[in-house]
């Protein structure tokens, strides 16, 4: 994999790294979006690795999550809270600012090794995580999950300047590697290390026929599925306009789309639905999707429609294989990487819904063979995104960078 060393691509912490170092070792993931965005598998997850490595983990996240599973072997804060809704942006800001604040407190009485902040936005308050990180001395490092904040290119510099004080950066793929390396040219350690499966926090797979029956989905018809959020990168419109050149075949299939949308959001597509005559071809059910019934959309499937327009790592399309469901996408460089260029999916021209519409033609006349290729999918993810091999290797990186400070102190 490429700068990670041998030891951490085959799930082995560096013992050259640690000899000297006390133990355990102590980390601090800050994860202010938990449950409020679907984080929280993941964090829970790399928490669980890292923990089977010997670190000691403790997860700093938002209050509103509802998993609050006993057997945690790390330690759980819910430290963010009040600070969604529908309160005035400025208020939410200060009561962010006072949840990160005590957040730290418990960091520097913990005596924490490292601060492993996630960047999704690259705005004032990822910012604030990693300067005050930089303020009480900690080493910090930052997983970047959009190396671009999609419409607000603007925050390049904000990006930069988070690189400039972390001490060590972990991408998810290649390509995200390229592109952070050609656009920034950070001094900073870059680790590529995947994305970690979800499939110990969701727990035993649903069939297909229960499944629909508690969702009230048709029992015999092809269902494709699209998940999560409809922003414009989503390309939740190329895929309905792509599902009304497929009239002919409404006996045949549904179209379900299901995850949180704002009014306008919800009003903008079920008129273009309108507009295209869907009908019955197509069901959107708009909300916060919990945990189980996520589960059950996922298993109801026959295929996941991933139609973005750009990305750097799709959630989604991790958790369709974690699923064991095959994913229909478009042809960005990490859905490639992700279906080792389409021998594990398929794939569509980004954008265009009319190759789109041919491609889930296509995925009708195969369709007694997309069980199979979800099942192997679902057995890539779990071996090359197992939580202990990807743990191994942020702990490896973590061991790193701290016996290159105490070289450096030493000198």
């Amino acid at each position: 994999m490429t700068d990670t060393d041998a030891a951490a691509s085959q799930g082995r912490p560096d013992s050259s790294a640690t000899s000297d170092r006390r133990e355990p070792l102590r980390v601090a993931l800050i994860d202010p979006l938990g449950q409020y965005a679907g984080n929280h598998h993941y964090t829970d997850q790399l928490a669980r690795g890292l923990t089977n490595c010997g670190a000691k983990v403790t997860v700093y996240t938002h209050s509103g999550d509802v998993d609050h599973s006993p057997d945690r072997p790390y330690g759980y804060h819910e430290a963010f809270h009040g600070i969604y809704g529908a309160r005035h942006p400025a208020i939410r800001g200060l009561q962010f600012l006072r949840c990160l604040a005590a957040t730290f407190v418990q960091i520097v009485r913990r005596q924490t090794d490292i601060v492993h902040v996630q960047l999704w936005q690259h705005d004032i308050r990822e910012i604030a995580q990693v300067a005050l990180a930089r303020l009480v001395r900690k080493k910090v490092v930052i997983t970047v999950h959009d190396i671009v904040n999609y419409g607000k290119t603007k925050r390049a510099r904000n990006l930069r300047w988070m690189m400039s004080k972390s001490s060590g950066i972990i991408v998810h793929n290649q390509y995200c590697f390229d592109q952070l390396t050609s656009s920034y040219q950070p001094r900073t350690r870059i680790a590529v290390i995947p994305h970690v499966n979800q499939a110990g926090s969701l727990g035993d797979l649903p069939d297909r026929a229960s499944a629909r029956s508690r969702l009230n989905l048709p029992p015999d018809k092809m269902i494709f599925l699209f998940f999560g959020n409809c922003r414009e990168e989503k390309g939740l419109d190329v895929a309905l306009r792509a599902l009304a050149e497929l009239k002919d075949h409404h006996d045949e299939l549904l179209f379900v789309s299901a995850g949180k949308m704002k009014p306008h959001e919800e009003a903008h597509f079920r008129e273009l639905a309108s507009q295209l005559e869907l009908g019955s071809l197509l069901r959107i059910d708009v909300g916060l999707i919990p945990d189980d019934a996520a589960m059950d959309y996922y298993r109801a499937a026959d295929v996941v429609v991933v139609p973005y327009r750009q990305v750097y790592e799709s959630g989604v399309a991790i958790t369709a294989a974690t699923c064991a469901r095959a994913v229909l996408a478009s042809d960005l460089p990490p859905l490639l990487e992700a279906t080792e260029n389409g021998r594990l999916g398929l794939h569509f021209r980004s954008g265009d819904s009319k190759d789109l519409a041919c491609a889930m033609k296509r995925a009708l006349s195969i369709r007694d063979e997309l069980d199979d290729l979800g099942a192997q999918t679902r057995e890539k993810a779990l071996r090359e995104r197992d939580p202990d091999v990807v743990g191994a290797q942020t702990f490896s990186l973590y061991r790193e960078l701290l016996a290159g400070a105490d070289e450096r102190e030493n000198r």
